[in-house]
């Protein structure tokens, strides 16, 4: 693990500060991504950091998935955005992998049917980027596995070990002043 200061609002992932040591998030191979953290931790902001750089250097076709459209992305014919709003996650997950994107990105897992649909998506192939709500990089493994029951966690925790390549935390910290610093850990999966 690694920490460093996040700089600023991105339109690509070097002007984050990011250290080399997490440089391959966008050109990423097939597998899952997550950035975890508390709210307002700078998850978003590396996500959508982390698009742009694949859409400037490694175009590939993304199917953004958000419940309302938050992460600003350009819209040049490579991204299509899928709505949740009301929607049922594991129908929305279809509906994008039926388009065969290179790229997935799920703006917020916040429900077992999607972390399921995440993981299932990362282990058939795809590149899969997704923010989720962790207050602690070491309980990341845990928080999913709480999330999960039955055949679903049994499906979970048979995926993981070959799909989850990288977790980047966020954490936001308040100092005198009212400055506010967000700091990131980095736990890579080295490539195999």
């Amino acid at each position: 693990a690694q920490s460093f200061t996040l700089i600023g609002r991105p339109g690509s992932y070097n002007t984050l500060g990011i250290p080399d040591e997490a440089s391959f998030f966008p050109l990423a191979r097939p597998g899952l991504y997550l950035f975890t953290g508390t709210l307002a931790s700078g998850k978003s902001t590396s996500l959508a950091a982390v698009l742009n750089d694949v859409i400037q250097h490694a175009p590939r076709r993304i199917a953004l998935i958000e419940e309302t459209e938050e992460l600003t992305i350009p819209d040049d014919g490579l991204v299509a955005r899928y709505l949740t709003g009301e929607r049922n996650a594991a129908d929305v997950m279809t509906e994008a992998l039926r388009t065969g994107p290179g790229v997935v990105a799920v703006g917020e897992i916040r429900d077992p049917a999607s972390l399921l649909y995440t993981i299932r998506a990362a282990a058939t192939g795809h590149t899969v980027y997704a923010t989720m709500h962790v207050t602690d990089p070491s309980d990341v493994v845990d928080r999913i596995c709480d999330s999960l029951a039955g055949d679903d966690l049994e499906t979970a925790t048979a995926l993981l070990p070959d799909t989850l390549r990288g977790v980047l935390h966020h954490e936001a910290i308040h100092e005198a002043g009212g400055t506010r610093i967000v700091r990131t850990l980095v736990h890579p999966r080295p490539a195999a």
